[in-house]
């Protein structure tokens, strides 16, 4: 007779991430498998999963810092892979004459979504060139942290995040905002024109020394 397949499942225990994944401020983060836009993206997150999110450049350093640590701290695991552009739930907007970023931020049912600014685009360190309202999270030539903004239909990988603990109230969201998804295309059709071909304009805005730093 032929040899059963043996099934293993792996179950995460509350309170522990698993090991692929990274602990980092009550979180577990983890780079998604697939290469997505962000309307695929959004599409396919589910319960209390999310794209991450930061409030400022010290805690994307803090975070880096955390997954570096993983190789040489026990229990001596692989950090994740921030090599590559990595989606954020973070978005490039324009509130007055200051350039805001904001995040998603969901409540308890589907019309509790929204976008909540997070800070002037000061707190982060940037790359020169803006070219749509998507922020990625990458890395410098010297490994150092860096936040950009491209067109939000870009296929990438994303970087999520859960609670590491269970939430009481039990919330279940089927779909992650889908209602938000035309506000931010629209925020890069009306910042970002397209040209008629259907290809996305660059345009390079220029920031001050200091905001880079």
């Amino acid at each position: 007779s032929r040899t059963p397949i043996r099934l293993r499942y792996l179950i995460p225990i509350p309170g522990i991430c698993n090991n692929d994944m990274l602990s980092f401020n009550g979180s577990c983060y983890a780079v998604s498998a697939f290469k997505q836009n962000l309307t695929e993206a959004l599409s396919t997150i589910e319960g209390d999963v999310e794209l991450a999110s930061f409030a400022s450049m010290a805690e994307i350093n803090e975070f880096v810092a955390a997954n570096i640590a993983r190789e040489s701290e026990y229990p001596y695991r692989r950090p994740l892979n921030l090599s590559q552009p990595l989606r954020l739930g973070m978005f490039l907007g324009s509130d007055g004459q200051d350039q805001t970023v904001s995040m998603l931020k969901r409540g308890n049912n589907s019309a509790g979504c929204g976008l909540e600014p997070l800070s002037t685009l000061e707190t982060f360190k940037i790359s020169n060139t803006v070219v749509g309202p998507c922020a990625h999270l990458s890395l410098d030539v010297t490994d150092k942290a860096l936040v950009e903004f491209g067109s939000c239909d870009a296929s990438i990988l994303a970087l999520i995040k859960f609670p590491q603990v269970a939430r009481s109230d039990k919330r279940i969201i089927s779909r992650f905002c889908p209602e938000i998804i035309p506000k931010v295309l629209s925020m890069e059709k009306d910042a970002y024109p397209l040209q008629a071909g259907g290809m996305l304009r660059n345009q390079t805005k220029q920031y001050p020394e200091e905001n880079c730093a």
